[in-house]
């Protein structure tokens, strides 16, 4: 009783702390959405409107991810005996492909300029300081998530964590380009570092989604995990059906993805 107890108590603490990371994301998010969109559309930098829209995304993940998260920490019930951990790659998966879709909009918009010369930036120096203000502050809030994440196993969390950081060097890279169209007035960069910021973009999108598409697919544990774990019973049981070994590795599989 004072193990279930334990156990329980230990259960609440994570869910807490997950939901207070990921109620921060949240917040941080939502503020830089709104000064980046602000100040991408005073300025005119498509490269600021791109950074916008991609924390316009993080936002939309973050609100995902809370999501999975309250959904994940509910018991197992009669329709989901194994608990409903797995909706926390859904959340990820979804992610992912939110990513895709905005990063459609930027190489357009990026390309569009480009091709047609007409490139407008002002007030740079406001979209100097946001960016980063932007990098600064999603670097630390991306470094609390995935510290979260990894002592509470989320993979939510870590899917958030991994979107801030993106930010942060896409932002950087924002900042770092504004600076030199600043000093060269060579405006054609602003398009340039948005499409630089897509490619970052598209690369971290496919990760995730693959990541979260295999953990939904249960594939099976390394050879090794498996041989250890079959060894482990083998040494407390004196008789077991292969069938229910299998059934074992399955559900081993879905606790330690």
């Amino acid at each position: 009783m004072w193990k279930k107890n334990t156990d329980k108590s230990s259960s609440n603490k994570s869910d807490r702390q997950k939901l207070r990371a990921a109620n921060i994301s949240i917040a941080s998010n939502l503020i830089f959405v709104l000064l980046k969109f602000i100040v991408g559309f005073a300025t005119g930098a498509v490269s600021i409107i791109s950074e916008a829209l991609h924390s316009l995304n993080d936002l939309i993940a973050s609100l995902i991810a809370r999501y999975s998260l309250g959904q994940s920490s509910k018991p197992p019930d009669e329709k989901h005996r194994y608990g409903h951990g797995k909706i926390e790659d859904v959340s990820a998966l979804i992610e992912g492909m939110l990513i895709l879709f905005a990063v459609i909009f930027i190489l357009y918009e990026a390309i569009r300029r480009i091709i047609s010369g007409k490139f407008e930036i002002e007030l740079i120096d406001m979209g100097i300081a946001i960016m980063l203000i932007s990098a600064v502050t999603n670097f630390f809030v991306s470094q609390y998530l995935h510290s979260t994440a990894k002592k509470t196993n989320s993979p939510a969390l870590e899917a958030d964590a991994l979107h801030l950081r993106t930010d942060v060097y896409t932002a950087l890279g924002v900042f770092l380009g504004l600076i030199i169209v600043k000093f060269t007035e060579i405006l054609i960069l602003d398009s340039i570092i948005a499409i630089a910021v897509a490619i970052i973009i598209i690369r971290a999108a496919l990760k995730m989604i693959l990541k979260s598409g295999k953990n939904l697919m249960d594939i099976k544990l390394p050879k090794t995990e498996e041989d250890k774990i079959i060894v482990n019973l083998l040494t407390f049981c004196t008789v077991i059906k292969f069938t229910s070994i299998v059934i074992l590795l399955q559900k081993v599989s879905k606790m330690t993805i």
